[in-house]
Formats: C-alpha cells, sequence, structure tokens
C-alpha cells in the first residue's frame, strides 16, 4: 500500500491569439481600435450596439491594458466545454478577453432578456470552472494574473459607463462566482 502522494507539475500550453495573423470582416462593422492585435475588430451587424459600445469603452479605458474579441470561427482554440440543457456539449467562447495590471477577465456580454437563460447558465457553470482551474495553477503559469468572468447585462453595463466606471467597477459588478449558483452541473 502506498501512502505518499505525487504531485505532478501541470504543463501549459500557450496558444496566442496572434497566431491567427489576419480577421474578414464587413468594413462597415469593424472599428480600428488601439488596445487590441488586429487593425480593426468586428462586431455584430445585427443588434450588435452592445458589443460595439462595450469595445469602444474597453479601448478608452485606462485601466484596461489590452482586450480581444474572441470570435469562435478563427479563436476556435479559446473554446470552454459546456453541457447544454439537452445534456449534448457543446463548445462555448467568452465574447471577449480583458487583460488590466492584475486580473485577466473573461467577459460574456448579453441583452437583459437572455441573463437568466437556461444554456446562458450552463455556460457560466463551466466557465467559472475553468477560470478556478486556471487560478490553482502556479502564478508564473498564469503571469501573476487572477482570472475572472464576468456576465455584463446590457442595462447594467450602460448605467455602469453613465456613472463613469471603469473595468474594476465592472468587475465588482459582474463578476460571477460559484455562490451565484446552487444544484449541479445538470440542474437547470
Amino acid at each position: 500500500m502506498q501512502n505518499s502522494t505525487t504531485y505532478i507539475k501541470p504543463v501549459v500550453n500557450k496558444i496566442y491569439f496572434s497566431k491567427v495573423a489576419s480577421l474578414n470582416m464587413r468594413a462597415n462593422y469593424a472599428l480600428e481600435l488601439q488596445k487590441t492585435i488586429y487593425e480593426k475588430t468586428a462586431y455584430p451587424s445585427n443588434k450588435g450596439g452592445f458589443e460595439k459600445a462595450f469595445l469602444e469603452y474597453l479601448d478608452t479605458d485606462s485601466k484596461v491594458l489590452k482586450f480581444i474579441k474572441i470570435l469562435e470561427f478563427k479563436h476556435d482554440f479559446a473554446t470552454i466545454s459546456y453541457f447544454r440543457d439537452d445534456g449534448l456539449m457543446a463548445s462555448y467562447y467568452p465574447d471577449f478577453m480583458v487583460e488590466t495590471d492584475l486580473h485577466v477577465h473573461l467577459v460574456e456580454t448579453k441583452s437583459d432578456k437572455d441573463l437568466k437563460d437556461v444554456n446562458v447558465k450552463q455556460k457560466q457553470r463551466a466557465t467559472l470552472d475553468f477560470v478556478r482551474r486556471i487560478n490553482s495553477l502556479d502564478e508564473e503559469l498564469r503571469e501573476g494574473k487572477t482570472w475572472s468572468y464576468l456576465l455584463l447585462g446590457e442595462t447594467q453595463f450602460y448605467s455602469l459607463q453613465k456613472s463613469g466606471a471603469d473595468i474594476d467597477d465592472i468587475a465588482r459588478s459582474a463578476k460571477m462566482n460559484e455562490s451565484t449558483f446552487s444544484g449541479s452541473l445538470f440542474d437547470t
């Protein structure tokens, strides 16, 4: 019988967003931004006003060092697996990754009507588990940053923006954590 436990240090294989050298997009629905790696960043042409406003906000907030709009068909490596409400496994791509001096925030922007959607809740559970695992890594493997997951509703964002909030204020308001949920992964 063995009485000792062997700890194996995790191996982190980093894949950089710059691996995707360029993005195709409609010029009418693209912004030239400074704090992202791409010359232009697309936003949805159908009901994309909220995402456009958030992109512009991120680019002007002095606490934001850099950010990226995650595009599922180009950044297929930035996926989080989750179980949909019908029990099937699916892939989820948070809308944004935002870096500050101390944090990396995975941000999902949602219209107010979609905040309580069952599959949004399932994605939250999976992303919180992902963030917990990232934060359990040694500090140097995550470059000294604490990761978090933010679910940002449209009314919430515009209210915070109007009050002059910075990304730290938004993070305090929109941060999701395990206490947000009760029950198991398959509860709806």
